[in-house]
Order: C-alpha cells, then structure tokens, then sequence
C-alpha cells in the first residue's frame, strides 16, 4: 500500500487595506492643461469694467444731482417757513379781452388770455402759427410803443416793464 494521501492547506493572507491610486498620476504639468480652460474660467475684468463704466458714471452723476436737489429743496422750504402764512397772490378781475388793443396793458390782456386759453393743450400746426403770430403782433407793438415813448424814463419802465 502506498502511504495516507495528505492534504496541505495554504491559507493566503490579504493586507486589510490595500491603497490604488485614486486618479492617474499625470505625466504633463497641471498648468499647461488648464491654461486651454481657463478662458472659460476667468472673468474678464477689462470688459466688464469698460461695460459697466457709463451705468456707474450715470449712477454717480444722478446721486449727485439728488443730493445738490435735496439741498436746494431745504434752502427753499427754510425760505416758505420764513415767510410764514401770506395770503395768496389775488388777481385782478378777468378783465375784458379788448378787440382792438391800444395800450400796453390791452397788448399784455390779449397775449395773457390766449395764452391762457391754449396753456396745457397740443396745438395743431395752424393753431401754433396763430399763437406764434400774435406773440410777435405784441412784442413788436410792445416794442415800437416803448421806443416811441418821449415821456419821462420813470413812467415808460413803469408802464412797459
């Protein structure tokens, strides 16, 4: 007979953590793969500058402008509470529109209620030439009284203004 049969175990032994390489290590610089990249990446900063300089130079112009408002709007209602309570300015009864004005007071009656009658409405173009037309009718009547006036300097500016 032929010797027992032995059987040999192996029992191989695993390391319980083994360390694989979690990315390839590369063979290039980093640099010179990103640098294809990095036009993506970065903001251009002189662009957007250039871009953006009229809304902040617009932006600074109108905060200045509010606060050279807000001041003048103080000094002006420091003036009113100086003035305290005046009664309104009273005008003179509507005098009638003469037909045909003679005196300086008749031109500045006739130019006062046209200009009244037309103030805040859209004129059409013939409507605009009459107003037009009439405005230069009484400066120019206005304008020949006042030269052609001879009586003391006082009471012309007083009657012409």
């Amino acid at each position: 007979m032929s010797a027992p049969l032995t059987i040999q175990r192996t029992v191989k032994v695993r390391p319980s953590h083994v360390s694989t390489p979690a990315a390839p290590v590369p063979t290039t610089p980093v640099s010179t793969l990103a640098a294809p990249l990095q036009r993506f990446l970065s903001t251009p900063t002189r662009a957007q500058g250039q871009a953006a300089q009229p809304v902040l130079r617009v932006a600074t112009l109108q905060r200045q402008e509010e606060a050279r408002l807000s001041g003048a709007r103080a000094a002006v209602q420091q003036q009113v509470a100086a003035l305290g309570d005046i009664a309104p300015v009273q005008r003179r009864a509507d005098l009638p529109v003469p037909a045909k004005p003679v005196t300086p007071s008749d031109w500045v009656t006739v130019m006062r209620h046209r200009a009244e009658t037309v103030d805040g409405q859209r004129l059409d173009t013939r409507a605009f030439g009459k107003f037009q037309t009439l405005q230069r009718q009484v400066a120019q009547s206005l304008g020949h009284g006042f030269r052609s006036d001879r009586g003391d300097p006082a009471a012309r500016y007083a009657t012409y203004g």
